[in-house]
């Protein structure tokens, strides 16, 4: 399901979209902030600075994995999973 969220800004409106437990908040720049609202178990197979091919697994929450339609980049990784627990920025191939 996708929403918009208003952070306040014309440029700090975000596009919320759920996928299989991950929580999506997305900006017009490409940048992508990825929640776990859950708290479900959360495995990462990246790593920051690295290049996701669309399609490829990176991320594992209960025992499924997950990819996405798109390739990014990872921008930066929170291991302590508090507000997010990953930054990405969409590229194109």
């Amino acid at each position: 399901m996708e929403e918009f969220v208003d952070a306040g800004k014309k440029e700090r409106i975000f596009l919320k979209e759920d996928l299989k437990g991950v929580e999506i908040y997305s900006c017009p720049n490409n940048i992508s902030v990825l929640t776990n609202p859950t708290n479900k178990s959360l495995e990462i197979y990246c790593q920051e600075g690295q290049k996701i091919k669309r399609n490829t697994n990176f991320i594992k929450i209960e025992n499924e994995l997950i990819s996405f339609s798109f390739p990014f980049k990872v921008i930066e990784i929170d291991k302590e999973n508090k507000e997010y627990f990953m930054i990405i920025l969409k590229v194109k191939k």
